[in-house]
């Protein structure tokens, strides 16, 4: 399935469309874009990475390719490149990056990485893969003493069959300096105790930030905990994991034996843990409990999330369908873990939501209707094959709270504050996915120069929605167009532009437009006919003759 970000659209209840022309849509052009803690959060960490990554006085580059025919150490140029990944990291110096081209690099042996080191594909995620067909742990990541002196990035990789028989199945990492996993695929990796994809402990007490963004993590498996990811420190009593971020990830189909089916994050006293806008699907546990995320390990059968930490937050995401239960914590009376614009639902063998969570603005089976929650169905589009998005009547729809929001954009990388109920106020919805509206192109009275509209004659006004490259107007249903807030009373197909292709020419009564005398904007509504809603926007000129 394409991981990248996208987005989806708005309508009513099944089988039965209530009359979409009773409210007036107002652009969310107002709309305030609230800075909030993770995106404070990702600018200070981006400070640290690129400090770090600035140590080196003279940072280069080196090459791999698996086709290299003339390999060179330092392999800083494509004619001497190397042809795996390990030489070009021992060749390299504190500070530069190992640069991956496209193909299948087969590893037998952990590739090391003992220095301050970016590790990226040349071409992203789907064209550099790293294979260890099941006979190790691809990456060891050894990440140094003093957070400022150093830090280790991988970014656009494909990252798959590791396996260890202790930690780790794919990558483990350990020291002080910061660790960005970014835009990478872990899968298909097992590891014989914790972190089947990915496992991160800290050993001292000094902070560490650790950042996974926008990666698939999914089908790993770990015999005790963390199937997906596992995060701790070394020192239950004295360790510090630091501040960390997951965002905008795909935590899907990982497996524990232990606590964690999708991520577990335990040991130690976190300054911050945030997930954010990521979905956390189909994890599950054996014994441990925990199917989606465990933070803060207490061995709870039935439980998705345990608090051990100062301040854990889960914003925008979508966790569903893990086996193992919803959101639980064991806090100590400092501590908490908030749960915003979330939907904890569909969880299997526990509650979705402990009732000691801070809960606003989400939706759970076991939620009370206070702070903005919702307790209904949240009604995704097709959960059985994965599709989390809303459908058109999701209680869901423009249901969360604009102040929580983290992002611009969604999972799937569209617009994240929409008015997706078109009550006029564009609103956050709840989950990690925004339902969308697509934007059509309408012609208003077709072959006029000019839009007038007399609101006191009879007769009707023909408003045409045209096909465009990226709209079929003959996908629309005609019988839910609302323009100005008026239902047409008649319909038919034809090329109204004459370009070559089918337009839908729509009539209205003038005399039903919900049009005043200033009226100089107006809105068409409407749905295609499997369900996707769409708005085309005008501009008229009100006369006012007998």
């Amino acid at each position: 399935m394409n991981t990248n970000r996208y987005r989806n659209g708005y309508s009513v209840s099944p089988g039965s469309r209530r009359n979409a022309c009773d409210t007036r849509f107002v652009p969310p052009t107002s709309c305030r874009l609230v800075v909030s803690q993770t995106s404070r959060l990702l600018g200070a960490m981006a400070c640290l990475f690129l400090l770090c990554a600035t140590n080196s006085v003279t940072a280069g580059t080196h090459y791999v390719t698996v086709n290299s025919t003339n390999p060179s150490a330092p392999y800083t140029s494509w004619e001497t490149v190397a042809t795996d990944i390990q030489s070009a990291v021992d060749a390299a110096s504190d500070g530069d990056t190992v640069l991956v081209g496209d193909g299948k690099y087969h590893v037998s042996k952990p590739i090391q990485i003992q220095k301050s080191l970016t590790v990226r594909s040349r071409n992203g995620r789907d064209t550099a893969i790293i294979d260890a067909n099941r006979s190790c742990r691809i990456f060891q990541i050894n990440l140094g003493r003093n957070p400022s002196s150093g830090s280790v990035a991988l970014e656009g990789l494909t990252i798959t069959q590791g396996f260890s028989k202790g930690q780790g199945g794919a990558i483990i990492a350990s020291g002080e300096w910061p660790l960005r996993i970014s835009n990478c695929i872990v899968e298909n990796s097992e590891a014989g105790d914790n972190g089947g994809g990915i496992y991160v402990i800290v050993h001292n007490k000094t902070a560490n930030s650790v950042i996974i963004e926008d990666c698939f993590v999914r089908e790993n498996r770990a015999s005790n905990c963390g199937g997906g990811i596992y995060l701790g420190a070394w020192d239950e009593a004295k360790g510090d994991i630091g501040t960390i971020l997951i965002q905008g990830c795909l935590i899907e189909k990982n497996e524990a034996k232990g606590a964690g089916g999708g991520v577990c994050c335990t040991g130690g006293v976190m300054a911050s843990m945030e997930v954010s806008d990521c979905r956390i699907s189909k994890n599950s546990t054996v014994s441990g409990g925990g199917g989606g995320i465990v933070l803060g390990v207490h061995y709870q059968r039935g439980r998705l999330a345990e608090n051990n930490s100062a301040d854990n937050r889960i914003v925008s995401c979508t966790i569903a369908d893990n086996s193992g239960g919803g959101v639980i914590l064991n806090p100590h009376e400092w501590q908490k873990t908030v749960v915003l614009n979330s939907i904890v639902y569909q969880n299997r063998m526990g509650s979705d939501i402990d009732p000691r969570c801070i809960v606003s603005n989400s939706c759970a089976r076991n939620v009370s209707s206070g702070n903005g929650n919702v307790s209904d169905n949240p009604k995704f589009m097709n959960a059985k094959i994965g599709d989390y998005r809303l459908q058109p009547d999701s209680p869901c729809i423009d249901a969360g709270s604009n102040s929580y929001t983290n992002s611009i954009t969604d999972l799937d990388g569209n617009s994240r504050i929409m008015d997706g109920d078109r009550d006029g106020e564009a609103v956050v919805d709840m989950g990690a996915y925004e339902f969308q509206v697509i934007n059509v192109v309408i012609d208003i009275k077709p072959g006029s120069k000019s839009n007038s509209i007399n609101l006191k004659s009879g007769g009707l006004l023909p408003v045409a929605i045209l096909t465009t490259g990226t709209f079929d107007a003959s996908t629309v249903d005609p019988a839910s167009v609302c323009f100005a807030e008026a239902v047409s009373t008649h319909r038919e197909l034809q090329d109204v532009d004459a370009d070559g292709d089918v337009d839908l020419l729509l009539q209205f009564q003038r005399r039903r437009l919900k049009l005043g005398k200033d009226s100089t904007k107006v809105l068409l509504t409407g749905e295609t006919k499997d369900g996707q809603s769409f708005i085309g926007n005008g501009e008229i000129a009100i006369t006012h003759g007998k």
